[in-house]
């Protein structure tokens, strides 16, 4: 039973390939059947097609031809009135007679004067009721007709009905002399006979000419029925933008017997074999789509998988940079923030003795000063990396802002015993033009970077000056004998949160920010920095940028100056008590009327009720906050100078503060040094009276 079943089995699978095998011949022979049909189908279109352009452009080129002689025999009417000023206008009635009789495209030549009135026409006879028309009573011709009066152009109307009979195309050329505008030589024009005489003997093609507007002038021939073929070109007139539109198609007798669109059998026969071919190609082309679908499946997952690789290990590498900072930031900011906190522990329980308190708020203020260069690192990496540092510009001395900033590095390296030998001018008069603030940070950072590094030997900075017309080219150089920086870490050294050293045992601390900083900064000023180094022979910072020269007319070398009370009144807006209580302080000093609101809608009822000579607004409070606040005082028309106070010091923060009509920004914790030069800004140079 199981010998006949498998026999069975085999005799329908012998069944299935026969026919298989059977189809398949007979589709591959319908198949060069048709490719053969298609062929021969491709080669009469394109003979056809090709034909037609042929004769399409030389008969096109002969009609432009045809219309460019007929002008050119009117313009040559025209140039002889034209360069005998007039004298042979008596005569040019018999030349317009010549014209009429050898060319057949003329119908008649008129004399229009500058008054628009037709004062002669040849031939007379059968044009009587066109003499003495005035064209300013024609709406189709008074418009083109004074245009080409004044640009002395060739004008072509569209094909019209003429007043006394007949369609034409209507041509004006306008004459000139005496230095005036005389009138214009028209002619009406019907090219159908020299068209004609083109086409005779040219074979079957069917032309149609339409004018600018679109309308139908001139026809040959009757076009094929069925053909889809045509040839179309743009005839161009003498007016800049108008043409004539020429489309000649196939005409009757066109293809030949048993061709192209007569051939209906065979059209039929290829029909069917395209059936066939297609659903065998759909079965073939599915089959070789899954093939190449799969082959490019696993070529992208090839790839997606490569992807993954890079992306995991750029994520793992990531991963381990913000392990690494946000360890080193811990330790940072826990660091002097323990020992702010640990002092006033031991405030509270030895007493509060005069040489203790000023021994203990000495270290509590280092403490405060290091935590709070730490969180303007952190900062100012998004202000110098999102384009929004801000140069405030003001005269200063390079050689004096470096030598009081060595002046007050001197002694930590003395206490490390490291030599800060200097290279650097005592004085000079020449001043620029620049960010005093910007570039001291720069040398700052540059300076604390090699003192941080150097256990021992030196540390040079060396400061040249060359003045160069009106600009100041600035090298400055640090150079120390420190650890040094490794080849492969040189690349990186600027990047942020590139640090030398990572992990537990990192001897040097910081927050890998300095240089990135630095190096932005510098690029600021219009400047480079680079660096050269080598492990355990120490680096050479070099920082080279040109700034422009101010003639030092009063340099302010004094402290902030101390604002004098005239009365003033100020509102201060902050919701932190102890904020308040510092501002308070630092205003009570100097004999200010102080109120305080805790949120903007309080700010914004104080201003309704009172004035004030000026404003210090916190950002952030409940209900509403400063911004909103700013610019309800604004809205109500109060131009009281309103300062900013916030922690965010990002561009963004100081952008949106600047829009809602701040005049200033200060950024918490502030200074008294800081408050004095606001109120000093503001009140005491009269900000208001402005």
């Amino acid at each position: 039973m199981s010998e006949l079943s498998g026999g069975r089995n085999k005799t329908n699978l012998r069944k299935v390939r026969e026919v298989a095998l059977a189809a398949i011949v007979g589709l591959f022979v319908a198949l060069v059947f048709l490719m053969v049909w298609r062929g021969y189908e491709r080669h009469v279109h394109e003979t056809a097609k090709n034909r037609l352009n042929l004769t399409g452009r030389f008969v096109s080129d002969q009609y432009a031809g045809v219309l460019r002689d007929n002008i050119q025999t009117l313009e040559n009417l025209k140039s002889r009135v034209e360069v005998t000023n007039g004298e042979y206008f008596d005569f040019w009635i018999h030349d317009a007679s010549l014209i009429l009789h050898q060319n057949p495209s003329f119908m008649l030549v008129e004399w229009i004067d500058s008054n628009m009135t037709i004062q002669r026409i040849e031939p007379e006879k059968g044009n009587e009721a066109a003499l003495g028309l005035n064209l300013a009573n024609v709406e189709y011709r008074r418009g083109e007709w004074l245009k080409s009066s004044k640009d002395s152009s060739v004008n072509i109307t569209h094909w019209t009905e003429l007043t006394q009979k007949g369609f034409a195309f209507l041509v004006d050329a306008p004459v000139y002399y005496n230095n005036r505008f005389q009138g214009t030589i028209t002619a009406g024009m019907d090219f159908t006979s020299h068209f004609n005489e083109i086409m005779d003997g040219r074979g079957p093609f069917s032309i149609k000419l339409y004018d600018q507007l679109g309308n139908l002038f001139y026809a040959w021939g009757t076009a094929h029925p069925e053909s889809t073929l045509e040839y179309g070109v743009s005839i161009p007139l003498k007016m800049e933008g108008e043409s004539w539109s020429f489309v000649m198609t196939p005409g009757k007798g066109f293809y030949q017997e048993n061709q192209f669109f007569e051939n209906r059998v065979g059209l039929i026969l290829g029909l069917i074999i395209a059936a066939t071919m297609a659903v065998l190609t759909y079965f073939i082309q599915k089959s070789r789509w899954e093939s190449r679908w799969i082959t490019e499946v696993n070529r992208k997952l090839s790839i997606l998988n490569m992807e993954l690789e890079l992306e995991k290990q750029r994520a793992l590498k990531a991963s381990q940079v913000k392990t690494e900072f946000l360890s080193n930031m811990s330790h940072e900011v826990r660091t002097p923030l323990n020992a702010i906190l640990g002092l006033v522990t031991i405030l509270q329980a030895e007493g509060d003795s005069k040489r203790q308190r000023e021994k203990y708020l000495g270290m509590m203020e280092f403490s405060s000063k290091n935590l709070l260069s730490i969180v303007n690192d952190i900062l100012e990496i998004d202000k110098v990396e999102s384009g929004g540092i801000e140069l405030k510009l003001k005269p200063f001395s390079p050689v004096k802002e470096v030598n009081n900033l060595l002046n007050l590095y001197e002694e930590g390296f003395e206490r490390k015993n490291v030599a800060l030998l200097r290279h650097v001018p005592e004085s000079s008069t020449t001043y620029v033009n620049s960010d005093p603030v910007k570039f001291g940070q720069i040398v700052t950072n540059l300076i604390r970077n090699a003192y941080k590094f150097t256990d021992e030997g030196t540390v040079e900075v060396t400061l040249t000056e060359e003045v160069i017309g009106d600009r100041m080219n600035l090298v400055l150089i640090v150079a120390d004998t420190g650890i040094g920086i490794p080849e492969e870490s040189l690349e990186m050294i600027f990047d942020r949160f590139a640090q030398v050293e990572t992990g537990l045992k990192r001897k040097y601390e910081g927050t890998g920010l300095g240089l990135a900083i630095t190096k932005k900064l510098v690029e600021r000023l219009g400047g480079e920095i680079s660096v050269k180094s080598k492990i355990s022979e120490g680096s050479v910072f070099m920082v080279v940028t040109s700034l422009p020269i101010i003639k030092k007319l009063e340099v302010d070398d004094a402290e902030t100056p101390i604002v004098k009370s005239h009365g003033n009144r100020v509102l201060v807006a902050e919701d932190n008590p102890l904020n308040v209580m510092v501002i308070t302080k630092f205003l009570e000093a100097r004999g200010l009327s102080i109120k305080v609101v805790s949120n903007g809608q309080e700010a914004v009822e104080a201003c309704e009720k009172d004035s004030f000579d000026i404003i210090f607004m916190d950002i952030h409070m409940p209900g509403m906050d400063g911004i909103e606040a700013t610019a309800k005082i604004r809205n109500a028309g109060d131009n009281t100078p309103i300062v900013a106070l916030s922690a965010n010091v990002t561009s963004e923060a100081v952008n949106d503060a600047r829009n809602a009509g701040m005049q200033d920004y200060i950024t918490k914790p502030f200074t008294k040094e800081g408050i004095e030069e606001v109120l000093f800004k503001y009140l005491e140079n009269g900000y208001k009276n402005q």
